[in-house]
């Protein structure tokens, strides 16, 4: 019998290795405080806090005498004191202080390097000097003053492959979310483009259709009369992110008329283990950036179509885990871009944890 292939074998694919060399969000800004708080990344427990200067800390959640959680300890200035044997480490993991002998060990716990950008801290757990600021995926649209944005977080009761073959997927819009993007059955029979860019992968679907693009925009702009080029989709990010996209070009717009009305719906993906995930997104646009009540409104409509995702991803892996019928998967055209995402994640995990891996 042949090797199960993971671009066929949804079972075989979603328990690859995960993959640590890329920047995740840890949470939102507003999680984290004084007070010494634990969340599992990766299948890692890592506390984090706030010095009294307000920078962030990520550290291994594991005292290095008895392995007694760190974030049920106590912060000292900007340290923090093991709540078992009062083992005290600094914010660099370095032990300074152990109440009963006079000397320190050199042997530390780990600590994690953190950014934080608009609502959201990014952390590395990959290999340390491969910790590129410059490789956390741009969010300029979260703190640009001529975008307006709302964002959110979720909890995924399922492995985040799951979810990203969710994002990947343009067609069931009309399906899954009949109730809340409400998108006309048409769109799925549109035809999707695909294309990867080195470890990126773009897809979308054009229209020059107004009434294709309408719900996710305000309904104060109507451009139902004029010429556009419309294109809806999303990009692979990475294995933290989804950025769902739309642009919209005003093919008529006449003098200081705003031409290119955008979104970027993103979703950020971090597994807390093999089944579970910590799910954050943002919705951003940059037209008709003083309409509160519009935000508000689909900062609803996004939080019902997400849970809608969620619940699939959930019965997904239900019966993944649970089912015991021997069966094959097969692709349908409207997985060019989900099958291509795999490639991406395969060739990522060959590059990280070796060939035997994927």
């Amino acid at each position: 019998m042949p090797s199960p292939n993971p671009l066929r074998d949804v079972q075989t694919y979603i328990k690859l290795p995960l993959l640590y060399d890329h920047w995740y969000v840890a949470g939102l800004t507003e999680e984290f405080g004084d007070t010494p708080t634990a969340k599992t990344l990766l299948e890692r427990s890592i506390v984090f806090y706030r010095t009294e200067d307000g920078e962030l800390v990520a550290l291994q959640n594991r005292c290095a005498h008895r392995s007694f959680p760190l974030a049920e300890g106590q912060r000292e200035g900007d340290n923090l004191r093991c709540g078992y044997h009062g083992i005290l480490y600094s914010p660099s993991g370095k032990i300074i202080d152990i109440p009963c002998q006079s000397t320190c060990p050199e042997v530390g716990i780990h600590k994690y390097p953190t950014v934080e950008q608009g609502p959201f801290v990014w952390i590395w757990m990959g290999v340390p000097n491969r910790a590129a600021v410059g490789a956390i995926p741009q969010t300029d649209c979260l703190t640009d003053p001529a975008w307006t944005a709302v964002y959110g977080a979720k909890t995924l009761e399922g492995n985040y492959l799951l979810m990203h073959e969710n994002l990947a997927d343009l067609s069931h819009l009309p399906f899954l979310h009949a109730k809340t993007f409400g998108a006309s059955g048409d769109w799925a029979s549109i035809p999707v483009h695909v294309e990867k860019e080195n470890e990126q992968v773009h897809y979308w679907r054009e229209t020059d259709q107004w009434g294709m693009a309408a719900p996710l925009y305000p309904p104060t702009i109507d451009n139902s009369k004029r010429r556009i080029d419309g294109k809806l989709g999303a990009t692979f990010v990475s294995p933290a992110m989804c950025r769902g996209w739309t642009r919209i070009e005003i093919l008529d717009a006449q003098g200081s008329e705003q031409r290119l009305l955008e979104n970027e719906i993103n979703h950020y993906l971090t597994p807390e283990t093999h089944d579970s995930a910590h799910y954050y997104w943002s919705f951003a646009r940059n037209c008709d950036i003083e309409n509160a009540s519009f935000s508000e409104m689909f900062r609803q409509v996004v939080t019902a179509a997400f849970d809608e995702d969620r619940v699939a991803t959930r019965q997904m892996q239900l019966l993944l885990d649970e089912d015991r019928h021997e069966i094959t998967d097969i692709n349908i055209a409207g997985d060019r871009s989900s099958v291509m995402v795999r490639k991406v994640i395969l060739d990522m995990t060959t590059r990280e944890h070796g060939p035997q891996a994927a």
